[in-house]
């Protein structure tokens, strides 16, 4: 799948890794991110303790996966 074209103003389904292994503060600096640079997103945090997990079902159902930051990342 390529790039998704936020010139045609369609939603973009954003997943959002947000869990143990993602930097403190990290996954919602992405959302920021995804909502500034998408006039129609919906930003989706998925994780061990969310309500979304990850797996091949519910990331078929996205646009984009961000798993941002990460342990080896300093701050």
């Amino acid at each position: 799948m390529g790039a998704p074209d936020n010139t045609a103003a369609q939603l973009v389904r954003a997943m959002i890794y947000r869990g143990k292994n993602a930097s403190e503060n990290c996954p919602e600096s992405v959302g920021h991110l995804f909502k500034s640079a998408f006039p129609k997103v919906k930003v989706t945090y998925a994780g061990p303790d969310e309500k979304v997990k990850i797996n091949a079902e519910t990331l078929s159902q996205f646009d984009v996966f961000a798993q941002p930051g990460g342990p080896g990342m300093s701050s």
